[in-house]
């Protein structure tokens, strides 16, 4: 009886631990219903968020704050293209730092928009959605620390994240 109630324990924790192990690892999932968007993410990286007090996205940093991760909703009020929006984007990048863009490299789609954005030993991703009378961008800036973790260079990020946009 008690080789039972020991194996049965093992069992157990064994189920428990593994249980705590793969949710862990699942990834974590934002919905916004007034964007109509959702993004994915690895709980595992980011492990503080903070959502919009005007319910437009949410802001994710990792636990040593060298990766920044931001996804947000917002209404296309000058009523601008996408070359537009990402131009206004740059330059609030390049406002915000005192490097040199050392490479961007836009790509454009008829609704989408992607650049890898090289500054110093920062990297900033940027990709912006243009839905109707709206745009979802997906902001990440990684090696904010140069820290120059593997898991947080984009293309990682990129492998874990995943940015849903539904028409309204």
């Amino acid at each position: 009886m008690r080789n039972l109630s020991t194996t049965l324990a093992v069992l157990l924790l064994t189920f428990l631990a593994g249980t705590a192990f793969r949710s862990a690892e699942s990834p974590q999932r934002y919905c916004n219903s007034r964007y109509n968007f959702c993004v994915s993410y690895p709980a595992d990286i980011f492990v503080t968020s903070e959502e919009s007090p005007n319910d437009d996205g949410i802001q994710l940093t990792s636990k040593t704050e060298d990766v920044e991760m931001r996804v947000t909703g917002y209404y296309n009020v000058m009523g601008w293209g996408l070359k537009d929006e990402y131009n206004e984007i740059v330059d609030a990048i390049k406002s915000d730092s005192r490097e040199q863009i050392k490479s961007d490299n836009p790509v454009y789609s008829s609704n989408r928009m992607t650049s890898t954005i090289q500054m110093g030993m920062v990297t900033t991703f940027v990709e912006i959605i243009k839905q109707d009378d709206h745009f979802v961008s997906l902001i990440i800036v990684t090696n904010r620390n140069n820290l120059n973790k593997p898991s947080h260079k984009i293309e990682s990020l990129l492998s874990k994240i995943s940015l849903e946009v539904e028409a309204m």
